[in-house]
């Protein structure tokens, strides 16, 4: 995939999560600051389609982002920031060192994180099982997003 389209397919995806519409080409050629014409943005589209990277609800529509689009977003055009260190201290200050036990912990950093980002936050709890919790790290992949890892005694677990 050349640059080009790497850029429009970042910028489409930042644009369907932050509306939840189909992106048009015309809104791609104006917001992507390519300085491309939206009928090359509409050839561009029509070949990350062939792809597999967006596919057109409908044929009036824009387009929108499939599972390998936003695959390939979060694996080759999603850069991670760390947390600023306010956030940092307060993540680390809410949580505390000695939570009585992962799903309380778990529940604190989601409350935490929706607070930092404003917005919503959900947890997801396998089912109970004894697990021990060894390390967590928390990535800002963008200015109002922020992903979670727990590591337990069993592996890896994120969330966002």
């Amino acid at each position: 995939m050349d640059e080009r389209a790497r850029h429009l397919l970042k910028s489409l995806i930042e644009q369907h999560i932050a509306k939840g519409v189909p992106v048009g080409s015309r809104q791609l050629a104006r917001d992507a600051g390519l300085n491309i014409s939206p009928a090359t943005v509409r050839n561009v589209m029509a070949d990350l389609e062939d792809e597999g990277y967006l596919i057109s609800p409908h044929t009036s529509a824009g387009r929108i982002p499939t599972r390998v689009g936003y695959r390939f977003f979060v694996d080759a055009l999603l850069r991670v920031v760390p947390l600023s260190a306010e956030s940092n201290r307060l993540l680390i200050h809410r949580i505390g060192f000695r939570a009585p036990d992962v799903e309380q912990v778990l529940h604190a950093a989601t409350g935490i994180l929706s607070e930092l980002t404003h917005m919503a936050g959900f947890v997801r709890v396998p089912r109970r099982a004894t697990r021990i919790l060894r390390h967590v790290d928390f990535i800002a992949l963008h200015e109002h997003e922020v992903l979670a890892i727990f590591v337990t005694d069993r592996g890896t677990w994120k969330t966002a």
